[in-house]
């Protein structure tokens, strides 16, 4: 089995980290690393994470100064071993056959693999479900499946300089500097949580829409 790393970035997530991570160990693909990356975090979040770490020895805990979610990202790229790279957020998701579709779908032909996904509310009603097909797997970073080698041979990071679209500038990129096929899988398999103060419900504050326009360009 390929070793596949599982990068996930924390910042004051102690109400939903366990959850999160609950789900990338459940996995039925076992051979896992999974880096948690504390950015700097004032509550319990760190403490959580340590006991966890203390029960399966697949987790890698990490603690930085508080540098935001690409910062945090890209530090877990640094310490990833696997041959393979996902990402997940602190509050999401991920269903027990992930990582297994999506491994078994990364062909000697492939170079990236999507996954459908439901987005839920913060009151757990389920908003809605986004699946894919063959032109709507670039956004976001959570749904899919990387070659390691890819990013490193092309020094691929995340933006820090930017607050929204970050993901989507690294999929551009990846899929620039990738050779081979792209594929997209119908099945919802991640749950994404969206957060009452996240860029989804902020998306036309503070001048993100016209960055993303402009990152769009």
């Amino acid at each position: 089995m390929s070793l596949v790393t599982i990068i996930l970035p924390a910042y004051n997530a102690e109400k939903t980290i366990a959850r999160a991570i609950q789900s990338a160990r459940c996995q039925e693909y076992s051979d896992l690393e999974i880096i948690v990356i504390d950015d700097g975090s004032s509550d319990s979040t760190l403490n959580i994470c340590n006991a966890l770490a203390d029960k399966d020895n697949r987790l890698k805990i990490w603690h930085i100064n508080n540098s935001g979610p690409s910062a945090a990202r890209n530090y877990g790229l640094s310490q990833a071993k696997g041959e393979f790279i996902c990402f997940m957020d602190a509050d999401d998701e991920m269903s027990p056959t992930m990582i297994s579709q999506l491994v078994s779908n990364m062909q000697d032909d492939t170079d990236l693999v999507a996954c459908g996904y439901k987005v839920r509310s913060n009151n757990g009603d389920y908003a809605f479900e986004q699946k894919l097909d063959d032109k709507s797997y670039p956004n976001p970073l959570w749904n899919k499946i990387f070659r390691r080698s890819i990013i490193n041979d092309n020094n691929i990071k995340m933006d820090t300089t930017v607050d929204m679209g970050e993901d989507y500038l690294f999929v551009v990129d990846y899929c620039e500097k990738s050779e081979k096929d792209f594929k997209a899988l119908s099945s919802s398999l991640y749950i994404y949580e969206l957060s009452n103060n996240g860029l989804q419900v902020s998306a036309n504050k503070n001048n993100n829409l016209k960055r993303r326009l402009s990152q769009l360009d």
